[in-house]
């Protein structure tokens, strides 16, 4: 083997032009592959990290209560029942706590943004929250009831700083609507689309004006240690709190913004749960993904064809220039199979060369 692996590399050492070129044009393909899969994955990773800090856990036991055919509410019951179940019942978890969905206008002096609002125990969620970055004001002061918390982007629309009063004006679940004067304690760093979606409120002032009761939230959101674990959560969740007479809407790939049309089509009342991922919340990113993976398709696929052609090409040039050398070669007792794997060989060399460049320019970049 050792003297087909010399003769390939003195060949390709004959030929250091074309060698180059073709070369080249691999690490080229190498590195494009590289760095939009780099960029598809990290994508990914940033909607999931946003999702969890913002709306989403690994799963959530959420849902829908229809106190009339024609209403759909995003709240559940039987909140303590659940939450303890969640917690004796999920040795995968990481953290466990609730939210209370809302929605509603936040009215400044000069402006008015309608936005999903969210109700946050700031003392619970202290290691969720610390993740965003601060603009302006304290993240301690929303520990306190009658404060409110935007993202940059929003605070520029309404055009309001911290320490500014805001007016919320909220319909409830039973088609009246109630306001609440609150105060701006923080501003956060904008997080791309998924914080345009986001308001922070005190739980119990967003609970007090849909008055709702103790035993009900909006979201039981729980981290697990691993992602890995969603499905099987999931599964064990919808399985088991089915067995213990909770009636389950059907699994859904979609944010429950999505899901209020159909819902209120619908003609049962009472409570349904929802157990949904944050894939399933962030489902109307999914583009984002999809577009970037059929980039990635459509480069590798038209850089690979050209690459095969010119590797063919090149290999056809090397056996048409060295016909003399291959005949002598077999004169000397050389095999077919082993004239054909003393081309295969270059062939290797030449990619495996190109695809060492390109990881170690990856190496040198992290």
């Amino acid at each position: 083997m050792r003297p087909f692996v010399l003769i390939a590399i003195r060949n390709l050492i004959q030929a250091p032009v074309r060698n180059l070129i073709l070369g080249g044009s691999i690490a080229l393909m190498a590195a494009l592959m590289t760095l939009l899969l780099s960029l598809t994955a990290g994508i990914e990773h940033t909607i999931k990290s946003n999702a969890m800090a913002l709306a989403s856990g690994h799963v959530n036991i959420a849902g829908f209560l229809k106190l009339s055919q024609t209403s759909a509410a995003p709240l559940i019951t039987h909140f303590s029942e659940l939450d303890d179940y969640a917690r004796k019942n999920t040795p995968e978890a990481e953290l466990i706590v609730d939210r209370i969905k809302g929605y509603g206008r936040v009215i400044s002096d000069s402006a008015s943004l309608s936005v999903p609002l969210w109700g946050v125990d700031y003392d619970s969620e202290k290691s969720l929250l610390g993740r965003i970055a601060l603009v302006e004001g304290s993240m301690a002061e929303f520990s306190k009831r009658g404060t409110l918390v935007l993202f940059a982007g929003q605070a520029k629309k309404l055009k309001v700083k911290v320490g500014d009063s805001l007016t919320l004006s909220l319909p409830t679940f039973r088609n009246m609507s109630n306001t609440l004067d609150v105060r701006l304690v923080a501003i956060l760093q904008d997080m791309g689309l998924m914080s345009q979606f986001s308001v922070f409120l005190h739980r119990e002032d967003l609970r007090e004006v849909y008055q709702m009761s103790r035993d009900s939230t909006g979201q039981i959101m729980v981290f697990l240690k691993s992602d890995a674990d969603t499905s099987k959560v999931m599964e064990r969740y919808r399985k088991e709190l089915s067995t213990r007479g909770f009636k389950l809407m059907e699994p859904e790939a979609s944010a429950f913004w999505m899901k209020f049309d159909r819902v209120a089509g619908e003609s049962w009342t009472g409570l349904k749960l929802d157990i949904t991922s944050w894939k399933d919340e962030t489902s109307y990113l999914k583009w984002v993904v999809d577009l970037f993976q059929a980039m990635t398709f459509l480069v590798t696929l038209i850089l690979g064809f050209i690459v095969t052609l010119g590797l063919v090409n090149a290999l056809q040039m090397s056996i048409r220039e060295r016909t003399t050398e291959i005949g002598t070669l077999r004169a000397l007792g050389l095999q077919r199979f082993d004239t054909i794997k003393l081309f295969l060989l270059e062939a290797f060399f030449l990619a495996a060369a190109a695809a060492a460049e390109v990881a170690g320019v990856s190496r040198a970049r992290i």
